[in-house]
């Protein structure tokens, strides 16, 4: 986080832009789960008895359950991830056991990025499909469909839009996720090919590996947080319905995704009102924010005036005293 220390009349003003620091053009995380990870980072939104952080053995347990309701274990990342970047995530994937209720149906084994605020809205049902009330938004993750009367076993990146009109999956079949096998799988993105791809290593050899076109219809996602997901199997359609229980372990994880932006802020003081100056950013929005004392952060209504690929903010009404500044961005 960057920060800049300037005397303005009497007060004085800390300006910061809220931003994860950068150590080049992408960022690559690595986590091993050789500690706790609910200590680095790592968050819970549902039932947290699905996952279990096992300290001998490094390694995070997993029971994927679709008769309870939905539960993510997820890493916030420090940035919003459209189609307009390319990024990929990988980790290794061990099963101890998986049956789905009834030989007719199936259901998916998840895991992969998510927009929180779809997400975890009590509207949201990985299995209702396209669905104006029910269906799942912003997703990019890998699934894994076990064996039915209906289908075989299958390997699938699947990604879905802000709307939920529009999905995209990448199967490969049939390919079956045996139990005690060892699996290492990546997931890319390619923004610039508009390709989603799947590789798969099994006990350290090659075993699947895919390519598909992104279609030009398909639209745009919103993707912060990378999430190890158990999916309620509520509200799918009645022909298709189909409930699974998996219990194993995830490890390795990895991702690389582009670093946020990280504009260099200056301060002015025209009439001798603060005024905070940054490079504007495309496709990302800017807001200004002040705390007073002990006060919460809260937003001030002022527009970013934009010239010459900048912005500006001017605070009307400053304090007397002092204060913290701040930018926050967002992807709208």
């Amino acid at each position: 986080m960057s920060n800049l220390r300037t005397s303005l009349l009497a007060t004085l003003l800390l300006v910061l832009a809220i931003l994860a620091p950068m150590s080049g053009p992408a960022e690559l995380w690595r986590e091993d789960f050789s500690a706790d990870p609910r200590t680095r980072g790592w968050y819970v939104h549902g039932d947290s008895s699905h996952f279990r952080w096992n300290e001998g053995a490094n390694r995070l347990g997993v029971t994927w359950d679709s008769l309870r309701p939905n539960a993510f274990f997820h890493l916030p990342l420090p940035t919003v991830l459209t189609r307009a970047e390319s990024f990929r995530f990988r980790f290794t994937l061990v099963l101890d056991d998986i049956a789905t209720e009834s030989p007719e149906a199936t259901f998916p084994l998840a895991l992969g990025l998510i927009g929180r605020t779809q997400a975890f809205s009590p509207a949201s049902f990985r299995g209702a499909g396209i669905h104006p009330t029910w269906g799942s938004r912003n997703l990019l993750e890998f699934a894994y469909f076990p064996p039915s009367t209906t289908i075989t076993p299958t390997f699938s990146t699947v990604a879905v839009a802000t709307n939920n009109t529009r999905w995209a999956t990448l199967d490969l079949f049939p390919l079956e996720l045996e139990t005690g096998a060892t699996y290492d799988i990546e997931v890319r993105h390619d923004a610039t090919a508009f390709t989603l791809s799947l590789r798969a290593l099994r006990n350290g050899l090659p075993f699947a590996e895919g390519v598909k076109a992104l279609s030009s219809g398909f639209g745009d996602f919103r993707l912060d947080a990378f999430s190890v997901t158990s999916y309620s199997g509520d509200h799918q359609p009645a022909a298709y319905g189909g409930q699974m229980l998996a219990h194993g372990f995830v490890d390795d994880l990895e991702l690389e995704f582009p670093a946020p932006p990280r504009p260099i802020l200056e301060v002015l003081a025209p009439g001798g009102l603060p005024r905070i100056s940054l490079p504007s950013i495309p496709s990302w929005t800017a807001f200004l924010e002040r705390r007073d004392g002990d006060v919460s952060w809260v937003t001030i209504p002022v527009a970013a005036e934009s010239s010459s690929g900048r912005w500006s903010f001017t605070d009307p009404f400053p304090p007397t005293d002092s204060a913290l500044y701040r930018v926050r961005l967002e992807r709208p």
